[in-house]
């Protein structure tokens, strides 16, 4: 399923050596169609996405990422409207070796 992403950074705050940075974005369809199992599928996809990253200003790594996403719309195949909704949670957590 093709879609898009735009999503807007913000430095949020810096301290005891970490930057806390946040994000903000919409997801909008992809006019492309998408191939899936041999059928040529569309989608009217609309949603958004948050997320905080916590990085290490000393090694530029990322020590930690909660990102949200919350995606509704409709898929058509072969002229038959199908509702869609899915929601993602991502969370990651980094170390140094």
């Amino acid at each position: 399923i093709n879609f898009q992403v735009k999503d807007f950074f913000t430095l949020k705050s810096v301290e005891d050596g970490k930057a806390i940075v946040e994000s903000s974005g919409r997801i909008l369809t992809d006019s492309a169609a998408s191939p899936m199992m041999g059928y040529q599928l569309s989608s009217g996809l609309k949603g958004t996405q948050e997320g905080e990253y916590e990085i290490d200003i000393k090694s530029g790594m990322m020590k930690e990422c909660n990102v949200s996403t919350s995606i509704e719309g409709t898929l058509t195949v072969e002229g038959r409207e199908i509702p869609i909704s899915i929601d993602i949670k991502i969370k990651m957590e980094g170390s140094e070796n």
